[in-house]
């Protein structure tokens, strides 16, 4: 490793938005961001333990990013669809690898099990009364099929899938 000193940069939040209000337009705030990741991105900074691990400005960046997009991604695709459930299990929602949202809302008054698998129970499912949803996002993101059950007479689920 060379000598290059470990830096941990933080911008206070109130010079933060003093800096904002210096600027006039986004190609100003663009500029201003890239010289600033200019001068700091050949400097090394320490993650906090218990990795603490040097990596370079780049890698982190790289990290953040990869996070923010998964945040505030648009979905390219939306789908709606109402499913009908009852006593035995049913696929309310297929598998797809570029799921990164699902909502599902119970909207009938008996309550449904939701799960994993085909071997889905009463007993076992996690249970969605009226009007209760259960929605997947980044931080519980699940790209399986989802299946559900009642245990007496029949449901309507609505499902927003996002990819």
């Amino acid at each position: 490793m060379d000598d290059k000193p470990n830096v941990k940069i933080e911008v206070p939040q109130t010079q933060w938005y003093q800096w904002m209000d210096r600027f006039t337009s986004m190609d100003e705030i663009l500029r201003q961001q890239n010289e600033l990741l200019a001068q700091i991105a050949a400097k090394e900074v320490l993650i906090p333990p218990p990795a603490n691990i040097p990596i370079t400005i780049d890698d982190k960046l790289a990290k953040i990013i990869e996070l923010l997009e998964n945040i505030v991604k648009t979905p390219e695709n939306m789908k709606y669809d109402s499913v009908s459930v009852g006593t035995s299990v049913t696929a309310i929602v297929n598998s797809n690898p570029n799921r990164f949202g699902l909502i599902i809302r119970n909207i009938s008054a008996f309550p449904i099990y939701i799960g994993k698998d085909k071997n889905l129970t009463t007993d076992k499912g996690f249970k969605l009364s009226q009007n209760d949803a259960y929605e997947i996002n980044s931080t519980n993101l699940y790209k399986g099929p989802i299946f559900a059950v009642t245990s007496a007479g029949t449901s309507d689920v609505r499902v927003m899938e996002f990819w």
